[in-house]
């Protein structure tokens, strides 16, 4: 069975390897999307991501070609939703919630 599979990719050195994660899932048939902060951004290029998933990268939440409920959007299409690298900070973050 498939499923889509939205990955949030957030900023650490182990970042580089979602790639191989990336690549494996497509190769077993699933959709993936992927949401990079832009900490991930100078550990792997959007660039990869795009040509190993088959899909347009996302990484922000506003803009002039974004909807604004984009967000939304992926949520529901999403069957999967995983954190990689799950870092101690982001665990901190979200368990905190936001502003802290």
């Amino acid at each position: 069975m498939t499923s889509n599979i939205l990955i949030a990719v957030t900023g650490s050195i182990s970042a580089y390897k979602i790639a191989d994660v990336v690549s494996a899932l497509t190769k077993q048939g699933h959709q993936v999307q992927c949401i990079l902060s832009a900490s991930a951004q100078h550990f792997i290029t959007p660039l990869v991501l795009e040509t190993l998933s088959g899909r347009p990268i996302k990484s922000d939440l506003f803009g002039a070609d974004i909807s604004g409920t984009e967000h939304i959007d992926l949520a529901r299409w999403a069957d999967v939703f995983v954190v990689a690298p799950a870092t101690a900070n982001v665990l901190a973050q979200a368990g905190a919630g936001p502003g802290r």
